[in-house]
C-alpha cells in the first residue's frame, strides 16, 4: 500500500478519547519517545505526548512540503495485555495495529505480519535522536528516518 509507505511521515489533530482495552497494569517505559522530532532532510515531524496514566502516548506525523502539509498520519501506543501495541491511522484511516514483539530500554519493535507494507515499525532513541524504521518482516524495503528533537510550533501572536 503506497500510501502507507508514508507510515511515520504523516499526521493529523488527535483527540483524547477513553480507549477501548487499555488495560490497568506495569508502566510502559517509553517516555523517551515524547515531543517534537523533526528530519530537517525530508520534512517529516513526529509529536508525541506525555504519557497518560503511564499507559497511553498519542502521537501525529506531518510531511510538509513548501505549500503545506503533504501527508498527515494519527498515532498512539497503548498498553493491553501487558505488552505495547502500536496503532496507527494513516491520513486519518482506519487502525491499522501492530503488536510489541521486542523492548530495550531504548528501542520497541512492533509488527503485523497481516499487513502488506510496513509489517515491522522499530523506535530507537539515542541522546539526540530518535530513529524509526519501516520494512516487511524479512527486513525488505526497510526505510529509516532520522529525527532531531525539535520545538512545537509557536503560538500565533494575538492581534
Amino acid at each position: 500500500m503506497k500510501a502507507y509507505a508514508r507510515l511515520l511521515c504523516c499526521a493529523g489533530t488527535i483527540l483524547i478519547a477513553p480507549v477501548a482495552g487499555a488495560e490497568e497494569g506495569p508502566a510502559m517505559p517509553i517516555d523517551w519517545m515524547e515531543g517534537c522530532w523533526q528530519s530537517d532532510a525530508r520534512g517529516i515531524r513526529e509529536v508525541w505526548s506525555p504519557l497518560i496514566d503511564e499507559r497511553l502516548l498519542f502521537g501525529y506525523g506531518l510531511t510538509m512540503k513548501e505549500d503545506g502539509v503533504a501527508a498527515f498520519e494519527q498515532m498512539r501506543i497503548e498498553q493491553a495485555d501487558g505488552t505495547a501495541v502500536f496503532i496507527a491511522m494513516p491520513g486519518g484511516g482506519e487502525p491499522v495495529r501492530f503488536e510489541e514483539t521486542d523492548r530495550t530500554g531504548l528501542s520497541i519493535t512492533f509488527e503485523n505480519a497481516a499487513h502488506d507494507y510496513p509489517q515491522r515499525i522499530e523506535y530507537a532513541a539515542s541522546r539526540v535522536a530518535l530513529i524509526a524504521t519501516i520494512s516487511r518482516l524479512d527486513g525488505s524495503g526497510r526505510t529509516e528516518f532520522a529525527y532531531g528533537y525539535c520545538r512545537p510550533d509557536p503560538e500565533p501572536e494575538e492581534g
